[in-house]
């Protein structure tokens, strides 16, 4: 990435403090990659140092003002604000963080903020640098926290207190892997404690794999009526669920799966999907607007009006099967279209007046 944006860098080789490093051989391996360093065919400053030990750190900080000084980089304090989302997190008693590297302007609490594309995040509320000290402002090439958002920011956007100037964003927002033809064999809903490990999970999942929806934060219980609706299942990295969270997922019967490494995760996904048989494709036989819903001895019947094709006792609508077709109070084997009917499905599910059924054969 730095050397198709053709920015300058400098190469630190760290740990040389331990007994029997062979730095010869890094700059050799670096130039088999195509980085050419200092002393082995190229231009690329290399420093080797020990930060355990601090040595080499001067030489290091010289190296990089060198360069700058050499770029005829300036201050940039003077122009409209603007920073890059480096890490971005939901914490549970402070609400959406932004860990930020300050391009240009400067932040200071109280300003707005708005990301690349105009969205209000709110005001900033505080600002931290790394050492948890709070600040007044923050300037160019500050890492710092932003406090206090409305919502958590993506990472690598751009983020700006001044709506009306035009930023640029790298980012891009991760899709899970998709491929065509592959049939979906699970369904998830992924939480994760920080944006970073989110994009990374989404760009790792493995095809087969559908995310019905990602978010960063504590599992909520929104979270669970999708699962329990789409009948998936919650996976979560480092993402907490409160007491009552757990107690509707166990009522719903929504299973909610937890990880704190990333391949163990994975694994998980692709153990299931080996396991998970896929049935072939059922033939559509038709389809029916629901015009009513009963409630009959704790029962729904669905009350509907066959748009076309037919329905029989025995079809099934998603995984349920047609337990019961009754026109009236007579049970029937099979209506057409542009008749009413009642349905009876086993199991229930959770569908509403307006909305089109899909029959299939069994």
């Amino acid at each position: 990435f730095i050397k198709e944006a053709g920015i300058p860098y400098v190469v630190a080789i760290n740990k040389t403090d331990i007994e029997g490093i062979n730095t010869q051989k890094i700059k050799a391996d670096l130039a088999e990659i195509g980085e050419y360093v200092e002393g082995f065919g190229g231009n690329v400053p290399v420093v080797e140092i020990s930060a355990k030990t601090g040595k080499n750190i001067d030489s290091l900080l010289e190296t990089i003002i060198l360069l700058a000084d050499l770029q005829d980089l300036k201050d940039t304090s003077d122009q409209d604000p603007q920073a890059i989302v480096l890490e971005s997190q939901m914490d549970p008693n402070r609400g959406p963080l932004a860990t930020v590297i300050i391009k240009s302007g400067l932040f200071k609490p109280h300003q707005p903020l708005f990301d690349s594309t105009k969205e209000s995040l709110g005001k900033i509320r505080a600002i931290f640098d790394f050492t948890g000290h709070n600040l007044t402002q923050a300037g160019p090439s500050d890492p710092v926290t932003f406090i206090g958002l409305t919502k958590v920011p993506s990472a690598g956007d751009s983020l700006t207190s001044n709506p009306n100037i035009k930023i640029t964003s790298s980012y891009a927002a991760p899709q899970s892997k998709a491929r065509d033809g592959v049939e979906t064999k699970l369904s998830i809903v992924l939480k994760s404690d920080v944006a970073g490990s989110l994009e990374a999970i989404l760009a790792a999942l493995p095809a087969g794999v559908n995310v019905l929806g990602s978010s960063v934060g504590q599992v909520t219980e929104s979270d669970v009526e999708l699962a329990k609706t789409e009948s998936a299942f919650i996976v979560c990295f480092n993402a907490r669920s409160n007491a009552s969270v757990k107690k509707q997922a166990q009522i719903e019967n929504v299973e909610i799966q937890n990880f704190k490494i990333i391949y163990e995760l994975l694994d998980d996904l692709r153990d299931r999907l080996a396991k998970k048989e896929v049935a072939p494709k059922d033939k559509e036989i038709g389809q029916a607007k629901i015009l009513k819903l009963f409630n009959h001895e704790g029962k729904t019947i669905y009350g509907v009006r066959i748009l076309s094709g037919k329905v029989r006792t025995g079809d099934l609508v998603n995984d349920s099967v047609i337990a019961s077709v009754r026109v009236g109070r007579d049970s029937v084997a099979e209506v057409k279209k542009d008749q009413e009917c009642g349905l009876i499905l086993e199991p229930q599910l959770d569908f509403r007046e307006g909305d089109t059924l899909q029959f299939h054969s069994k």
